[in-house]
């Protein structure tokens, strides 16, 4: 089952069928808008989980996988999924057990079938949903090449959209702001090309296993189907 935004009528649907399906797994390119969706479902009390943020985490403490997952980020390539599951697993078994979000993973075929497993083992499946941010890659190359970041707090700003109040220092400690190595245009595109070469073959199997997928298509799409979820969800 696939539902698409085409109208508010089919937002308040789609967000009456979040309210009851409880668990949720964000996918989505570099700069859709993964993390922004994830710290909103966190509001909302759910129990969430980030692979990359658990990814960048073991890079910088795990010392049995830190070197390879720093190569893997420099030259674009996909991070081994025994390495993936081994620095998710504990967290995953923790969360399934009550309303979760899941964000970044699944990204291929074998780490689905590994989460489905997981999901069946927990009798957490059939409350399970999909949601796909669908969002074009030329929006997604303007909001991450004019993205910048702070060296000392890692505030995030945009050069056009929100540009810091004094050019190219933080607003809030007033540190120099940089480009991450990752958000310049040609490791953006590799990332693209990943997406399509791994990602959209498991949401090809996500859909001929019938199960539900929401795909959001832009920055409005996102804020109406916010909107619409927090209000059946608080009244």
């Amino acid at each position: 089952m696939t539902l698409t935004y085409e109208n508010s009528l089919a937002s308040m649907k789609e967000a009456e069928f979040v309210a009851h399906n409880k668990n949720c797994i964000i996918i989505g390119k570099s700069g859709s808008g993964k993390s922004t969706l994830l710290r909103f479902f966190q509001e909302l009390n759910y129990n969430c989980l980030s692979c990359s943020d658990l990814l960048r985490k073991a890079m910088h403490s795990n010392k049995e996988y830190s070197n390879e997952i720093a190569l893997c980020a420099e030259q674009v390539l996909a991070i081994p999924d025994d390495i993936v599951f081994d620095v998710i697993n504990k967290e995953l078994k923790m969360i399934i057990r009550s309303p979760f979000v899941i964000e970044s993973f699944p990204v291929n075929l074998n780490q689905y079938y590994y989460l489905i497993e997981k999901l069946r083992q927990g009798n957490c499946l059939n409350k399970t949903y999909f949601l796909y941010l669908d969002v074009p890659e030329e929006t997604l190359i303007y909001r991450i090449i004019h993205r910048r970041t702070c060296s000392l707090c890692f505030s995030s700003y945009h050069l056009i959209d929100h540009p810091p109040q004094i050019p190219g220092y933080c607003d809030s400690c007033h540190q120099p702001l940089f480009q991450r190595e990752q958000d310049q245009e040609v490791k953006i595109r590799n990332r693209f090309n990943m997406f399509k070469q791994y990602t959209m073959p498991m949401l090809e199997r996500v859909k001929s296993d019938c199960l539900p997928i929401i795909r959001l298509t832009g920055q409005q799409d996102v804020m109406d189907f916010r909107a619409q979820l927090t209000k059946l969800l608080i009244r």
